[in-house]
């Protein structure tokens, strides 16, 4: 899409600068060139609005992509850990706490609900509580684990009480700004 858009807006920066370099030309009647350059501009401004939603579509990607990544790693250890296998809870908490500041760092998204971003937040203090509990249960503190799994319990509770409802359309309608502009655009460029 990035490369069709940039053949799109050379061919517009060029039908400009010919319609500039014709102008003497019409002398007489510059209402028609105006209108014509009229219809460049907004055309170039509803490639504009094209590349502005690719791009923060492209950045939402990458973080949904990082997103589920932690869902899944988050299942995983879950799993891991009512099957009793030690070893992949081990791997799954590792991915889950090296996954989730990254998903983190890719959270600001335009439009993107705040949702997510509270229940990666939740994840990870809920991963530094498991890691807490780790430390005090090597420790042989027994009052350092039950804090630590009081923590981690009030920690994924609170994850997993965030409502995604709405989250969707929330997104949508967000997308739904490019939709329209450059549709107007468009309208402009093409009456």
């Amino acid at each position: 899409m990035a490369s069709t858009v940039a053949a799109d807006t050379r061919v517009l920066r060029r039908a400009g600068l010919r319609l500039d370099d014709l102008s003497w030309l019409t002398a007489f009647n510059r209402g028609g060139l105006k209108d014509e350059a009229d219809r460049v501009e907004h055309a170039t401004k509803a490639l504009a609005d094209v590349t502005a939603s690719a791009d923060d579509s492209g950045h939402l990607g990458q973080f949904m992509e990082a997103y589920f990544q932690v869902e899944i790693d988050l299942t995983t250890l879950l799993t891991d850990i009512e099957n009793n296998d030690q070893s992949g809870a081990v791997n799954a908490f590792s991915s889950l706490r090296s996954d989730t500041p990254s998903a983190l760092q890719l959270a600001s998204v335009p439009g993107l609900p705040p949702q997510f971003r509270d229940f990666l937040v939740a994840i990870q203090a809920y991963a530094a509580d498991i890691r807490q509990e780790s430390v005090a249960n090597a420790a042989g503190d027994q009052d350092g684990v039950a804090a630590a799994k009081k923590l981690a319990l009030a920690d994924f509770d609170k994850a997993v009480a965030i409502d995604f409802a709405g989250t969707t359309a929330t997104i949508r309608s967000y997308y739904q700004q490019y939709r329209d502009d450059f549709n107007a655009e468009m309208d402009k460029a093409t009456t």
